[in-house]
C-alpha cells in the first residue's frame, strides 16, 4: 500500500475514530490541503508537519507579541523555545491541537486584564479558543472552567449570573464528556480499568501513597520529559540544556515578580486550575494506564504538563511575594545540587 494512503488510514480516520475529534483537525486540514501533490509519502509526512509547525508558531507567536501582559509573553516564548514544544508542533499528533487552542485561550484570557472594554466578539474567541482547547484532549476542562469566575466583566457582557453560567456550561461538558472518556485515549491502556477501580474503592488511601510515591520518584523525568527528550523516546538531552532552561525561567519569574499583582481569589483559581489538572492526570493513568499491584503511577509525561506552566507561573508568583524570593532560589538550588551533583562532578 502506498505510504501515502497509510498516513491518511493511520493518522487520519483512526484519529478522528476519538470523540476529541478537534485534536485532529490541524492533521487532517493540513493533510487534505497537499494531499493532491504529486510527491511520495516520505516528502508529503515532511511537508505536512512543518506546515502545522509554521501555521501554529505564525499565530501564536503574533499574540503574544499582541499580548499586553508582559509576563505571560516571556512565559508564551519560553514555552515555544522548549525543545519538547518544538517537537510536539512538527508532530503529527493531537497534542498540536492541545497545544495550539490552549495557548490561544491562555492569550486571550490574561490579556484581557488590560482591555478597558471586552467586546463580544473578544468574548466569542475566548469562549471559542476555550472549547477547542478542552475538546482536544481530555481533562483538562473541569479545573480551567474556575478562569470564568475570575472577572465579572465576563458576565456583565453575557448579562447572566456567573453561577448560572458555570452550572450550565459545566452540566453541557458533563454530558458531552462522561460518555465518551471510553473511546479517548484514557482507553488505550492493556489493562482492565475495573480492577483499578475496585482496589480504588477498597482501599483509597493506597491511592495517594501511590501518588505521592510516583511524584517524589519521578519529579526529575517530569521535569527532562517537560523540557525535551529526543522526540517521544526515553533519551535524554544534555544536562547544560535542561540547566538553562531552569535557569531561564528562575530568571524570568525574578525579573516580573515584583511587577505582578495578584489577589488571593486569582491565586486560588491557579492552584486549583494546575494543581487539580496534575491531580486529575495523575488519576486517569492510574485507572487506565498502570498495572494493578505497580509501585507507581504509569503513563505520565511532562509535555502533559506544558499547558498548565503559565497559570502555574502566577501562582508561584503569589506564593513567593507571601513567603520570600529567598526560600524559592534556595529551594531551586538546593534540589538540583542534589539531583545533578554526580553529573556535574563527573564532568571534572
Amino acid at each position: 500500500m502506498p505510504l501515502k494512503n497509510e498516513l491518511k488510514i493511520l493518522y487520519i480516520t483512526e484519529g478522528c475514530r476519538f470523540k476529541d475529534f478537534v485534536g485532529y483537525l490541524l492533521p487532517a486540514f493540513f493533510y487534505k490541503l497537499i494531499s493532491w501533490l504529486p510527491t511520495n509519502g516520505f516528502l508529503l509526512f515532511g511537508l505536512i508537519r512543518f506546515l502545522i509547525f509554521l501555521f501554529c508558531y505564525s499565530i501564536l507567536f503574533f499574540l503574544t507579541l499582541k499580548n499586553k501582559d508582559k509576563f505571560f509573553n516571556f512565559i508564551s516564548f519560553f514555552i515555544l523555545s522548549l525543545p519538547m514544544t518544538i517537537n510536539q508542533f512538527s508532530a503529527f499528533s493531537y497534542d498540536v491541537s492541545h497545544l495550539f487552542f490552549g495557548l490561544i485561550f491562555l492569550n486571550l484570557f490574561f490579556n484581557h486584564f488590560y482591555l478597558k472594554k471586552i467586546s463580544r466578539r473578544y468574548l466569542l474567541f475566548l469562549g471559542l479558543s476555550f472549547f477547542l482547547f478542552v475538546f482536544s484532549k481530555p481533562l483538562y476542562d473541569l479545573f480551567f472552567l474556575l478562569f470564568f469566575l475570575i472577572d465579572k466583566r465576563y458576565f456583565e457582557k453575557l448579562k447572566i449570573k456567573k453561577e448560572i453560567f458555570i452550572i450550565v456550561i459545566f452540566i453541557f461538558l458533563a454530558l458531552l464528556r462522561i460518555p465518551s472518556y471510553h473511546q479517548t485515549g484514557l482507553s488505550l491502556g492493556n489493562f482492565d480499568s475495573r480492577i483499578q477501580k475496585m482496589i480504588f474503592l477498597e482501599n483509597p488511601w493506597r491511592f495517594f501513597s501511590l501518588l505521592e510515591k510516583t511524584y517524589f520518584d519521578f519529579f526529575d523525568d517530569y521535569v527532562k520529559s517537560f523540557i525535551g527528550v529526543l522526540g517521544w523516546l526515553d533519551f535524554e538531552l544534555d544536562f547544560f540544556v535542561y540547566l538553562f532552561f531552569l535557569v531561564f525561567f528562575g530568571f524570568i519569574v525574578g525579573v516580573f515578580f515584583k511587577k505582578i499583582n495578584i489577589s488571593k481569589s486569582q491565586a486560588f483559581i491557579y492552584f486549583f486550575a494546575s494543581f487539580g489538572t496534575f491531580f486529575l492526570i495523575l488519576m486517569a493513568e492510574f485507572f487506565y494506564r498502570t498495572a494493578p499491584g505497580a509501585s507507581h503511577i504509569a503513563g505520565v509525561q511532562g509535555r502533559y504538563l506544558i499547558i498548565l506552566l503559565p497559570i502555574f507561573s502566577y501562582f508561584l508568583i503569589f506564593f513567593i511575594k507571601k513567603f520570600s524570593l529567598i526560600f524559592f532560589w534556595v529551594y531551586i538550588i538546593v534540589s538540583y545540587i542534589f539531583k545533578y551533583s554526580g553529573n556535574f562532578l563527573s564532568l571534572f
